[in-house]
């Protein structure tokens, strides 16, 4: 115990915040995101989710589908799948809506091979697992707690 300065009375020990309520509000909320982040981070870092050839193959399902239902040629729909060059003759037997879906099934599916790529690596995780790192050390921060002491009689306070 400590004695006051002032008036030479026992001072209580109380524990406030550091900073301000609405900044400890957004210490909270960071510190809880931050946990959020962390755990997706050691989760698809640890290779859970979709794996590559699941997302693969669907987008060569959903490829097909969309392909057969503009009535695209068997041969044409397996050399998008299989990302073959088409041919001009084969390029001149589709009508116009047929080849802007043949090169929007190409697209997807080269978005989706990018995608799957990405999805395996380590980075994003690290950088997630990172950037949560530092959200959980500011939230922590803004969260922190500290001992005061506090005369009742005169009302002053001083630090420990």
């Amino acid at each position: 115990m400590q004695n006051c300065r002032t008036c030479g009375s026992t001072m209580l020990v109380e524990k406030s915040f550091r900073a301000a309520l609405p900044l400890v509000g957004f210490g909270l909320l960071l510190s809880l995101a931050s946990l959020l982040g962390f755990g997706f981070g050691f989760y698809r870092l640890l290779g859970f989710g979709d794996t590559r050839e699941e997302i693969m193959a669907e987008a060569r399902i959903d490829a097909r589908t969309t392909l057969e239902q503009v009535a695209v040629p068997t041969v044409v729909v397996m050399k998008v799948l299989e990302r073959a060059w088409i041919s001009d003759n084969e390029r001149k037997q589709l009508s116009d809506a047929q080849w802007k879906r043949v090169e929007r099934a190409r697209y997807d599916l080269a978005l989706a091979q990018e995608s799957s790529i990405s999805a395996n690596s380590t980075t994003m995780p690290m950088f997630l697992i990172g950037g949560s790192m530092l959200g959980g050390l500011s939230g922590g921060a803004l969260v922190s707690r500290e001992e005061r002491y506090r005369c009742v009689p005169c009302e002053s306070r001083a630090r420990t």
